[in-house]
């Protein structure tokens, strides 16, 4: 039986199970035993809601083990609704973060803090991690990369869209997480409190020696770099926000070389005057396929407020636009390598409009379109047939 396959409500449920047709027979000598029942706790997340677990650990550090125990079983049940991230400590450990360390300031290890909130041992965060996820999202985040494999350059757009009308003085961190980390150096040994089985069952880390090498060690949710952990210039911005206006964000890395960018996470996080807000967890390949969006701090125009049809298009595509307020309109197609091709101007307009956009001098693929004004950006991709 799998109660995974089981659909609950929220709230607790009563669950009877029952057992018939016992290797394949109608009878059955003992049937008081064939029903089993039980309760079951249920939770539903909050759309677009995702908790960020943040664990304090290092290779020195002999009951770390548990920490990646509990965060591997908590990402593994709850997928991207439960965000974890490794952050490394100890300056034997080739995986420290100096600056990620410093900032959570961790007073021991293992030790985790949920959305940013009180340090509890990993085994605990299970609790709050669900009491979390029930509450309402402010805002959400889409992530869009490109990556150049030659340079090692990373660029990331992380859009902010608010989910209800808020004020407040925002910021966005962004973190790269690497999964399936190995190392051949000593560092990379694994301190181990529960060699032996004298300390308990930890998830197989009792079968294994203390150190445990670092040819028998997989790393995982490894935090490689870090870009705005406080308000900066940069990546803070603050004002009324109305539901579904957008604020987009841009971020740029060089990888390391020893990463390896298809085991690599992209993960923005959003705060207010400090505290957390919301997450969202990506792949590299997601992002990528996602697409990259060029701009810094620019409020975006909203779904509602522009749509493109047809699309996929042949000859033209129509732009619908809807403005409150007067404002000069600029069109323009940009090729997947950032090049701007085409670029229009529709002077200034107010109110609901269908504004025609020649696509026949093109070759079949993918564009993207910009659309300009006072009220904000948006970029729509195009497929031409």
């Amino acid at each position: 039986l799998n109660l995974s396959e089981i659909t609950l409500k929220e709230g607790r449920n009563e669950v009877t199970v029952s057992l018939d047709k016992i290797n394949g027979l109608s009878t059955d000598e003992e049937p008081c035993n064939n029903t089993l029942y039980f309760s079951q706790d249920a939770v539903l997340a909050a759309q677009h809601k995702a908790v960020l677990v943040e664990e304090g650990t290092g290779t020195w550090c002999q009951w770390c083990p548990r920490g990646a125990v509990f965060m591997d079983r908590y990402n593994t049940l709850y997928n991207k609704l439960f965000i974890p991230i490794a952050v490394h400590n100890g300056s034997t450990d080739p995986m420290l973060v100096t600056e990620y360390d410093k900032f959570m300031g961790f007073p021991g290890f293992p030790n985790c803090k949920v959305n940013r909130g009180e340090i509890l041992d990993p085994s605990s965060s299970e609790a709050p991690f669900l009491k979390e996820i029930t509450k309402e999202a402010l805002a959400k985040l889409i992530t869009g990369a490109k990556y150049d494999e030659t340079t090692k350059k990373l660029n990331v757009s992380a859009e902010v869209e608010f989910l209800a009308d808020t004020d407040g003085e925002f910021h966005v961190s962004l973190i790269l997480t690497e999964d399936e980390v190995t190392g051949t150096t000593s560092g990379y040994n694994q301190s181990n409190a529960y060699a032996g089985g004298s300390n308990g069952v930890m998830g197989g880390f009792e079968l294994l020696p203390s150190p445990v090498p670092a040819a028998k060690m997989v790393y995982d949710h490894v935090a490689r770099a870090v870009s705005g952990l406080n308000a900066g210039a940069n990546n803070s911005f603050s004002g009324s926000f109305k539901k579904g206006e957008k604020v987009l964000l841009n971020f740029e890395f060089t990888l390391n070389s020893t990463w390896e960018s298809d085991k690599l996470n992209i993960i923005p996080i959003i705060l207010n005057a400090g505290e957390y807000v919301n997450a969202s967890t990506s792949t590299l390949e997601e992002a990528m396929a996602q697409g990259f969006v060029s701009g810094t701090k620019n409020l975006t125009l909203s779904e509602d407020q522009v749509s493109i049809y047809p699309n996929p298009a042949g000859d033209m595509t129509n732009i619908a636009i809807s403005l409150t307020q007067p404002s000069p309109v600029e069109v323009a197609l940009i090729q997947s390598s950032g090049q701007v091709i085409a670029r229009k101007q529709f002077g200034v307009l107010a109110g609901d409009h269908i504004l025609p956009f020649q696509l026949n001098t093109l070759n079949p693929g993918v564009y993207l379109i910009e659309i300009k004004t006072n009220q904000g950006t948006r970029f729509e991709k195009i497929i031409v047939k």
